[in-house]
């Protein structure tokens, strides 16, 4: 993982807050992806969430370029 420099080493508060919310959009982009396929909510809404969780990752790549 690029927050690790070493694996054995602990990683700092914010570290493990990024690392974290990352498994959670993980988590959360396959949960958009199950209920894309199940039909029961309308392309708009699943569109905006997409974006929703587009605009998280990116934020979150932002906070990790500049910690």
């Amino acid at each position: 993982d690029a927050m690790a420099a070493d694996d054995d080493a602990p990683l700092s508060p914010r570290a493990a807050y990024l690392l974290l919310r990352r498994h959670v959009l993980d988590a959360e982009r396959a949960a958009l992806l199950e209920a894309r396929g199940t039909g029961e909510h309308p392309s708009r809404v699943l569109a905006r969430a997409q974006r929703m969780l587009d605009q998280e990752e990116a934020r979150l790549g932002r906070q990790a370029d500049a910690g």
